[in-house]
């Protein structure tokens, strides 16, 4: 069993849940798409467990 992860992009001001086991395939798009943010400033994107590490950011921000 595993955890869900929530990706963030703070200059987009952009959030994308990924559900357990199926977060290969949004983690990578997520990054994908968010590279050049990353590339400008690597803490522009961020990924974190939903339960344990909760953010404002994960309510805030808007669905990616």
């Amino acid at each position: 069993m595993g955890m869900n992860i929530i990706s963030c992009c703070h200059k987009c001001k952009v959030a994308k849940f990924h559900f357990r086991n199926e977060e290969y395939q949004s983690l990578t798009a997520f990054y994908r798409k968010h590279y050049a943010c990353i590339f400008a400033n690597p803490g522009n994107v961020e990924t974190k467990e939903d339960q344990l590490q909760e953010e404002i950011w994960m309510r805030k921000y808007i669905e990616d």
